[in-house]
């Protein structure tokens, strides 16, 4: 997978699938894509917020549903939102993720993929992340804190990218 900017090429007579599935996202229900082509999968989950918080199995029934592809080498990246850094109380999320609850969703996820070495189950799946939320404070930028704290709790090996806006991302 490459990540950079540049013109959009397309594959001729290639076949796209999309299979959807429901997210919580503070008492409304989202929409995550499964993507497929060529055998390759690639998951972009939009708003959501972790199932403890949002009272819901949602998210785990997507991990479920991937975890075969991932055991495969199919599952090319995740394209998952975080949009506060973890010092945002859980009842200010409005059904978003922080480091630490896309981390313990992840660990969920790899518990199903491998449930003998979960550690070991999502190392080099790459996620993309993205719907970091803007602040208007004079402190550390939202990135940057979010990027620092995801590598701190990366315990799974996970590749995480986070793309600027126009960046293309190639799997």
């Amino acid at each position: 997978m490459r990540l950079h900017s540049g013109k959009e090429q397309a594959i001729a007579g290639t076949r796209l699938t999309v299979r959807p599935f429901v997210l919580c996202h503070a008492g409304a229900p989202l929409t995550a894509f499964l993507l497929q082509t060529q055998g390759r999968y690639a998951l972009y989950v939009g708003d959501t917020g972790p199932d403890e918080v949002e009272h819901c199995d949602n998210l785990y029934q997507v991990w479920h549903a991937i975890a075969p592809l991932v055991r495969r080498g199919t599952l090319r990246g995740l394209f998952l939102e975080i949009s506060y850094p973890d010092r945002r109380d859980i009842t200010q999320l409005y059904g978003h993720l922080t480091p630490l609850w896309l981390m313990k969703e992840l660990r969920r996820l790899a518990a199903l993929v491998n449930p003998q070495q979960p550690t070991d189950a999502l190392s080099g799946l790459t996620v993309i992340v993205s719907h970091i939320k803007p602040t208007l404070q004079r402190t550390q930028s939202e990135r940057a804190q979010i990027r620092q704290q995801v590598e701190a709790l990366n315990d799974l090996g996970i590749r995480f990218l986070f793309p600027e806006q126009g960046d293309r991302i190639e799997f």
